[in-house]
């Protein structure tokens, strides 16, 4: 098949035969003046994005820009998800002509065509990207001055020249050059070259220009007037669709004869097939994703999906990520770009392996309906375990433990559940002032970056520097609720498990949701209390005509409280007034009728706290008098409600 080729390409081109060996076109030094695809010609890599070459690029520009990717804080424990950053502000408005995913489109196609892409970012004056432009891969030349990288762009005819800090060059890597890249355009000329040819051969082939469709054969001779004279009356007769199937009635001495493809022709437009796989294989596109589909199944066609997602747009995908984290790196050398995960898992074993887990208690019903993105349900907490279960070494008892509390001694009973309450919820309370902690850091972040930014306009008016009061409450409540629910789940089950109850907490009942209301309504006061501490010394700081970095300095001060011991108060707050009001819905679902409140029984415990300790068991829905309140719920306060002991 190849010798087969081989002589029908010699001629083709008009190239004579000069050896009889192993298929090459290198063989032939005249092979160069007909190359489409030239070696280190980017232009004429661009001019090939056609046919299956074309159907290559579309398919991984597509599958590559479509994937979003997202900014994160590298730090010695973890990697921290950055939710908002002005990259990607700038990737939505990447410059006024282009939209952000025709740029991520382009930049891809450019570094598939070529092996290099050039995105231009010109700086502003802090040394931030301003604008994000896509330089066509075939006018850019890039040379080395004086040690340093310039990018000479031939823009519309008129020569611009960039510096290497205001263009971010993606590559592919290049054992010939380390400054340039391979793309597979390049690496893969010889097929996509041959397959240009073929096509062109097999055009020339099927439309009348390398045959004719017949001859009419006659033994006497004619001149050169007569056959023309012959060949436009039978086009007249018989040419046209609207003529076809017409009797032919020949002349004595005439015949026609069919002038049908030969095996060999068939055989060369079928070696076309070749050269479109070693395209496919070259750009690692699977023939299936171009329409072409042979013995494709349900169950093949996901191990071919699985195969294209890790090993063709997985690394491409992990080349963008290096090269944007060079980009955003310019705001903060701690920050790094992952993608999205596009490799799919195989759907089979995630069923068994949720199988397995549920049936052995690793897993409950909600963490399932957590993955699959449906909402939680009451009876899902717990997990569904065979009655003959049990752990190794253990027995059942005949019957289940009572809460055995000494009657002659309840003080002590009660200092020592306390002890244990506090041990529970401490951990609830130092997550939550981790969160909090963050989320003061960016806010003085974003107030101390409008002072630097208004600073010198702006100094009559502190409202220019303040952050956005409705936008941070709504990011404070969607931090707070998901802490807050726990802390209510935790207390709730706590004190059912503590004291024997037989009931089950329910999170979704109205009593639980008209809290989270109340605690959402309360939890904006936070913002109100930094919000009004920064305008009242900001405030101060102008009317001393203080300087940017003593503005600064006062902010810096207000967060620093913010960041130490509000959150340490909030936190507190907020963690034991969900846990106690978790232990009055378990009461309420239990049917307990009487409450009483229980304190540290130190000298820290305030008094009107101390007198609702002495004040001993009283009716689940009244108050205690010393703070008139039905369970504990001042700032600070470590104080518990639980059933009434004496009953």
């Amino acid at each position: 098949m190849l010798e087969f080729v081989k002589n029908k390409m010699r001629d083709f081109l008009g190239i004579e035969t000069k050896s009889s060996g192993s298929y090459s076109l290198n063989l032939f030094p005249e092979w160069g003046r007909f190359e489409k695809v030239k070696e280190g010609d980017y232009a004429s890599m661009v001019r090939s994005n056609k046919d299956y070459v074309y159907a290559c690029i579309n398919c991984l520009a597509f599958n590559v820009s479509k994937v979003p990717f997202y900014i994160y804080k590298h730090t010695a424990k973890e990697d921290v998800l950055i939710p908002e950053h002005p990259f990607y502000n700038l990737l939505k408005n990447p410059n006024e002509n282009m939209l952000p995913n025709v740029l991520l489109y382009l930049l891809q196609a450019f570094l598939d065509a070529t092996g290099n892409a050039y995105l231009y970012h010109p700086l502003t004056p802090v040394n931030r990207p301003g604008a994000l432009y896509i330089l066509e891969s075939h006018l850019v030349n890039q040379r080395i001055e004086k040690g340093v990288f310039l990018y000479d762009y031939n823009h519309g005819g008129q020569m611009k020249t960039f510096t290497g800090a205001e263009v971010l060059h993606f590559m592919y890597p290049n054992m010939a050059n380390k400054y340039s890249g391979l793309g597979p355009i390049e690496a893969g000329r010889m097929g996509i070259n041959l397959n240009e040819y073929m096509s062109q051969y097999q055009l020339s082939l099927l439309a009348n220009r390398a045959r004719p469709d017949g001859v009419l054969k006659t033994d006497q001779d004619i001149g050169k007037k007569e056959r023309r004279r012959a060949g436009k009356e039978w086009m007249k007769q018989y040419g046209g669709v609207d003529k076809a199937g017409r009797v032919a009635v020949l002349g004595k001495g005439l015949d026609y004869e069919v002038i049908a493809l030969s095996p060999k022709d068939l055989a060369f437009v079928e070696s076309k097939n070749m050269t479109i796989k070693d395209i496919c294989v070259m750009f690692g596109v699977p023939l299936y994703k171009l329409g072409i589909v042979e013995d494709v199944n349900r169950a093949n066609a996901e191990a071919l999906e699985h195969s294209f997602q890790k090993d063709t747009i997985g690394p491409r995908l992990y080349w963008r990520d290096a090269y944007f984290t060079k980009l955003v790196q310019l705001y903060d050398p701690r920050l790094i770009v992952k993608s999205d995960n596009v490799v799919p898992r195989d759907k089979d074993y995630i069923l068994k392996e949720r199988e397995l887990n549920l049936k052995t208690g690793v897993w409950v019903i909600n963490d399932v309906k957590k993955q699959i993105g449906e909402d939680e349900v009451s009876y899902g907490r717990l997990p569904y375990l065979p009655f003959n279960l049990m752990q190794v070494g253990s027995a059942p008892s005949e019957k289940p433990e009572k809460v055995y509390v000494d009657t002659k001694n309840i003080k002590q009973w009660k200092e020592q559940y306390w002890k244990v309450y506090v041990r529970k919820t401490i951990n609830e309370e130092r997550l939550m002032i981790a969160k909090l902690r963050l989320y003061f850091d960016e806010q003085m972040k974003i107030v101390l970056r409008n002072i630097r930014k208004y600073g010198k306009g702006y100094k009559t008016d502190v409202s220019f520097f303040l952050f956005a009061m409705s936008e941070w409450n709504d990011k404070l409540a969607k931090i707070m609720k998901p802490l807050v629910q726990a802390s209510v789940l935790s207390g709730g089950e706590s004190l059912i498990e503590d004291f024997g109850l037989d009931v089950t907490f329910d999170i979704t009942s109205p009593f639980v949701s008209d809290f989270f209301s109340m605690r959402e309504m309360k939890i904006k006061h936070i913002n109100r209390d930094t919000f009004d501490k920064l305008t009242k010394s900001l405030t101060e700081g102008i009317q001393d005509g203080e300087t940017i970095k003593e503005l600064s300095a006062r902010v810096e001060t207000v967060y620093s409280d913010a960041k130490g011991y509000r959150s340490r108060m909030i936190a507190r707050t907020e963690t034991n007034i969900a846990n106690n009001f978790g232990h009055m819905e378990s009461m309420r679902l239990a049917g307990i009728e009487r409450k009483e409140w229980v304190t540290a029984g130190d000298e820290d415990v305030r008094f009107e706290h101390d007198l609702n300790g002495d004040q001993g068991c009283i009716d689940f829905n009244s108050e205690f008098y010393g703070t008139n309140e039905q369970y504990p719920g001042e700032i600070n306060c470590r104080c518990v409600v639980i059933p009434c002991l004496e009953e």
